[in-house]
């Protein structure tokens, strides 16, 4: 009953609008305390903490859904939805309004933002932007030292840092385009050695297809709830192990 009507109740305004923490834990507390037991004016003792509820199942937990990692997972879908599918009127809306003259991954916040605009923004910062990975067509889309490109290195930014005076900026730039292919001398002095292999082993498309950005969490290449969920309970064991060393 928890799984399939109290978690499913708030599901159509997360996938809206970014809920406060405060409201996500007093949310998980009602839960937690219908989960144990409870009565007017008395709890019964919660014998496993709320995050080792959440866990899955073959991992010993219950597999409740985190509400501030499920709300930012529904966001991250609608973002990717309104990056890939220009034809959508909220699309339309919101590149009017803060990226005419850009592209959903550019675009900042703006002035006086709507609070739906805002709650999208955080989930491109917190998942799109790490997850999502470009795939390499002619290159003149992907800056080379911003963008995530590299499939093979973790965050897949490139960690070198750019020489003075260098001219490079997008991966357009590092490609031979008569005979499309690597520039490799060129390459090889700018980065550093495994980042230099990882780049020369990336195929370049002899039709000259435009860059593409993936989702990076799934086969698929499509952004999912599942795989933002999944990446969001990765990234929060991962510093609870960090912080516990």
């Amino acid at each position: 009953m928890i799984k399939s009507v109290v978690q499913a109740i708030p599901t159509y305004v997360m996938s809206c609008f970014l809920l406060s923490m405060g409201l996500c834990e007093h949310i998980e507390s009602m839960i937690s305390k219908f989960w144990w037991g409870s009565k007017q004016g008395e709890s019964k003792i919660h014998w496993i903490k709320w995050e080792t509820l959440c866990k899955e199942k073959k991992k010993g937990g219950i597999g409740f859904r985190t509400f501030h990692e499920f709300n930012l997972a529904m966001l991250s879908k609608q973002g990717w939805r309104i990056m890939h599918n220009d034809d959508l009127l909220i699309s339309q809306c919101l590149k009017a309004r803060y990226f005419s003259r850009s592209n959903f991954l550019k675009a900042s916040t703006g002035y006086c933002p709507s609070y739906t605009w805002r709650s999208i923004f955080q989930a491109r910062v917190d998942v799109v932007e790490k997850v999502g990975i470009w795939r390499v067509g002619d290159g003149r889309l992907i800056n080379v030292w911003e963008d995530n490109w590299l499939p093979y290195q973790n965050g897949h930014k490139i960690w070198s840092h750019k020489p003075p005076n260098c001219d490079i900026m997008f991966v357009s730039d590092l490609i031979h385009h008569d005979i499309r292919c690597w520039n490799a001398p060129l390459i090889n002095e700018i980065f550093l050695p495994f980042e230099a292999q990882q780049i020369l082993q990336l195929p370049i498309s002899f039709s000259q297809l435009q860059d593409e950005f993936v989702w990076g969490a799934s086969r698929s290449s499509t952004c999912s709830v599942k795989s933002s969920c999944d990446f969001l309970k990765a990234r929060r064991e991962a510093d609870g192990c960090h912080s516990s060393m």
